[in-house]
């Protein structure tokens, strides 16, 4: 019913249908680092939050690099691509990508593996149901697993909508229906999908962004910050979660506050304008999480929305 008072959205009604197809949006060139020697597995595997040791090539995940309080530094795509190499595409850009590396060197002491920087350039994202059919029009092979390395980029498995999709980076462009940036953000704000740092901050734990099942495997063994990670799974008691938000009007920002009775709930992140409202993401105290709660951002009134918006 809220999403009803406050107005249904022309934009994202018309993305997600072209969902059921496939779209393509431009994207930066990203942070990206190749893990690359004999004990480039088992680094990985103790490093982050997911499961490395039983991937096989062309396998991948997304994971977390936290520290040993179990806040997230970064987070990261991995994918196996052979010959004890590890392809890690890294969330925030290329600037993001220098930091992870520079902070990753830290780490490696007495390890037989070598870290590089790579640059994969500006590429593409194409997403929806579609998009394996989409991306099947370029001359090069649909990662049927995570990752194929093309003679000059890569075609990476990556769900940027809830749809599902890929990243290509050194190709032309495929097929598919052609959105800008601001749509692809239209699409993951709607599907409550978060990207660092857009959506955090070093004081953020796995659980609050809502990316536990996303990012952690409790059978792998010991990593950076397990500790932590498993006392919240198993003891919860997290008090801040993400929210999405449904706001009337524009011309908010990220980092304006969230609040609820006059109280400073949380702040804004990834405002984007749909129609006459904004939708936005936020990691709030509980209980304002709550489907239908109202909330008041610069002066306005809207509303929590259970995801999908």
């Amino acid at each position: 019913m809220y999403k009803r008072q406050l107005g249904d959205s022309v934009d994202v009604i018309a993305l997600r249908t072209a969902l059921n197809g496939a779209v393509q949006a431009p994207l930066p060139a990203p942070g990206a680092a190749l893990f690359a020697g004999p004990d480039a597995r088992r680094f990985c595997n103790g490093m982050f939050s997911n499961n490395v040791r039983d991937l096989v090539v062309g396998g991948w995940g997304r994971h977390a690099a936290l520290d040993d309080r179990g806040r997230i530094w970064a987070l990261l795509t991995l994918y196996d691509v052979g010959d004890d190499r590890f392809l890690a595409v890294v969330d925030g850009g290329e600037a993001a990508g220098a930091a992870f590396v520079e902070r990753i060197q830290r780490y490696l002491l007495f390890d037989d593996l070598t870290l590089t920087s790579l640059d994969l350039g500006p590429g593409v994202t194409v997403q929806g149901a579609q998009a394996a059919a989409a991306l099947g029009e370029l001359p090069v092979p649909v990662p049927v697993a995570g990752a194929v390395a093309l003679a000059s980029g890569w075609v990476l498995r990556r769900d940027r909508t809830g749809a599902g999709g890929f990243d290509v980076f050194g190709a032309q462009p495929p097929g598919g229906t052609r959105i800008g940036a601001e749509d692809l953000l239209r699409l993951r704000v709607a599907a409550g999908r978060v990207e660092w740092p857009q959506d955090g901050d070093d004081k953020r734990l796995i659980h609050e962004l809502g990316l536990r099942d996303e990012v952690c495997n409790f059978e792998k063994g010991c990593y950076i910050g397990q500790e932590t990670v498993n006392r919240v799974d198993v003891m919860g008691g997290v008090k801040r979660v993400l929210a999405g938000l449904l706001l009337p009007g524009a011309g908010y920002v990220a980092g304006d506050p969230v609040e609820v009775g006059g109280a400073v709930v949380g702040r804004l992140s990834s405002p984007v304008a749909d129609g006459s409202r904004t939708l936005a993401l936020a990691v709030v105290q509980r209980p304002a999480d709550a489907p239908g709660t109202e909330v008041v951002v610069r002066g306005q009134l809207g509303r929590v929305a259970a995801f999908p918006l």
